[in-house]
């Protein structure tokens, strides 16, 4: 939704001062990951998938560094004028929120011998440019999700 949000120049709303820091995992790793432990048939076992970065280290990004990267993508091929972090709108924190997600994925890698084979950047750009080249189609499924744009925690129960 960032992306479609920032085609449009809407406000794209981010927690906190966006210091969250998350490991990114590319859905192709994920479905591959899936598709291995079930031909493995190692049922019942709990297994972390991690996008590996340089070097093997896990991909961490924060929110923002990955709203910098998604606004430089945008801008580099989609020619409405300069995004800016103005688009951000800062929404507390929610009670309790941690700052860092890590994922611990050393046993994946020595019982299935399992490790990401996509980079993030790339994939990033690459399903960036997807977006932005069906812009109609990505509405169309924005406008029949009846998507809303807010914490699930701050809308208001019936």
């Amino acid at each position: 939704m960032v992306s479609l949000k920032a085609v449009e120049r809407e406000p794209i709303p981010m927690s906190g001062d966006g210091v969250i820091v998350q490991n990114w995992l590319y859905v192709e790793d994920s479905v591959d990951a899936l598709v291995l432990v079930a031909t493995l048939r190692r049922l019942y076992e709990l297994y972390n998938l991690v996008l590996a970065g340089d070097r093997g280290s896990p991909n961490e990004r924060t929110n923002s560094d990955l709203m910098v990267t998604i606004f430089a993508l945008v801008n580099h091929s989609h020619a409405k004028g300069p995004l800016h972090n103005r688009l951000i709108t800062r929404m507390s924190d929610m009670p309790a929120h941690n700052t860092h997600y890590a994922i611990d994925a050393a046993k994946t890698k020595k019982d299935l011998g399992w490790i990401s084979h996509y980079h993030f950047q790339k994939e990033l750009e690459w399903t960036l440019s997807r977006y932005l080249a069906h812009l109609e189609g990505c509405e169309e499924v924005r406008q029949q999700t009846c998507y809303v744009s807010a914490r699930i925690s701050s809308i208001e129960q019936p």
